[in-house]
């Protein structure tokens, strides 16, 4: 009685065929001459790249008829192992697809794809060892809250996605560690903050505050947000460096501006625990029911760009607030329109479609060397 395996292993004709050659002590060119086919033929059937066709079938029962292996045989070997075969990818198949979809509940795997943050392939295991060095050894599971993390979040949260924005901050991170700057200063933080809002009327003030907050010993990295968080900043330590990082979400410079100096905001008063992470949405006031770090940052933010002042200012004349008034205002306080109109539009005086005749984008103005590059 022929078998032709058993449990997972299945033996094909190719295997039979083989061990009757031996038995014989034929070779592949004896056979293909029996067989009246060519050795390369004769070869890709015991390898099994070639089916056995009805034909084949009845020439090998009668070369190894004496050997009890007739046609029918040779018929049957083929289509069982066939048959194993397609289970066999069909399962293998199966488990690709449920591989990649436990990984696309937690890293958005397309986006990060286009981003050129993950290299583009279909091999899964590939792709799971990609998970794992980006993850640093251990891919997080679902909903894990993996840090100490607080949000400021606007109306969009809920269609937020607490996974990817935690695969955004591990981005962050790997990006943070690569970065070299100087010791940490507080008390120098403190001073640069101070005078924050100079910059935003300096000629490349955005890159000479960059440089300056590196120079105090926190790392700046602009690093682009993934669907479904709604990020516009962070803040963290990244060894014994905190790290501001900035979406550029809205590509405003009022929205630069204020993301800064909220997230270091978090740094100075918040951070003491090099595990707390701030993960900010700054696109409304920070709601009731949030943390009250998020009104303190929102608060530090305001007093360094001056807001009292501009409410003062304006607060007579809310229903006249004229181009000239603001051109002012900016050259006697040193702040940037932007700001003004985008702090008079955050209070609900001007409606955020008058600021962008005051705005500029942002991305541009961001040196290079500070930006995560995508594909």
């Amino acid at each position: 009685m022929h078998t032709f395996g058993q449990g997972s292993q299945v033996n094909g004709p190719g295997f039979h065929l083989d061990e009757l050659l031996s038995l014989k002590d034929w070779t592949q060119e004896d056979l293909a001459y029996l067989l009246n086919m060519s050795v390369k033929h004769v070869n890709e059937i015991i390898n099994h790249k070639k089916p056995i066709t009805l034909e084949v079938a009845q020439i090998l029962g009668q070369v190894f008829a004496e050997d009890g292996y007739d046609y029918l045989f040779w018929i049957k070997a083929d289509a069982t192992y066939r048959t194993h075969l397609n289970q066999s990818d069909s399962e293998k198949h199966k488990k690709q697809v449920r591989c990649k979809m436990e990984l696309q509940q937690i890293m958005p795997i397309s986006e990060m794809f286009k981003k050129g943050w993950l290299k583009k392939t279909n091999d899964v295991e590939e792709l799971q060892q990609q998970a794992i060095d980006f993850w640093k050894g251990e891919i997080p599971q679902v909903n894990e809250e993996r840090n100490h993390c607080f949000y400021r979040k606007s109306d969009s949260y809920r269609n937020f996605n607490p996974n990817f924005s935690q695969t955004w901050l591990q981005m962050a991170k790997n990006i943070a560690g690569q970065i070299q700057v100087p010791v940490y200063s507080k008390g120098k933080l403190e001073q640069l903050y101070e005078s924050l809002k100079h910059y935003t009327v300096m000629e490349d003030g955005v890159a000479k505050f960059l440089r300056a907050l590196n120079q105090v010993g926190v790392k700046f990295i602009q690093l682009s947000h993934f669907q479904k968080t709604y990020l516009d900043g962070a803040a963290f330590w990244s060894n014994d460096n905190p790290v501001v990082a900035y979406t550029g979400r809205y590509n405003r410079l009022d929205n630069f501006w204020f993301t800064i100096a909220h997230e270091i905001a978090h740094i100075l008063c918040h951070l003491n625990d090099k595990d707390q992470v701030a993960l900010d949405d700054m696109r409304e006031k920070a709601s009731d029911d949030e943390s009250p770090w998020e009104k303190e940052a929102d608060a530090y933010a305001l007093r360094v760009l001056d807001a009292d002042s501009i409410l003062r200012y304006f607060s007579s004349n809310l229903n006249y607030i004229t181009a000239a008034k603001i051109e002012t205002f900016s050259t006697v306080y040193h702040i940037h329109s932007a700001i003004i109109t985008g702090i008079l539009s955050y209070h609900g005086y001007v409606s955020y479609a008058q600021i962008h005749k005051y705005n500029e984008k942002i991305k541009d103005k961001i040196p290079a060397d500070f930006k995560v590059m995508e594909s």
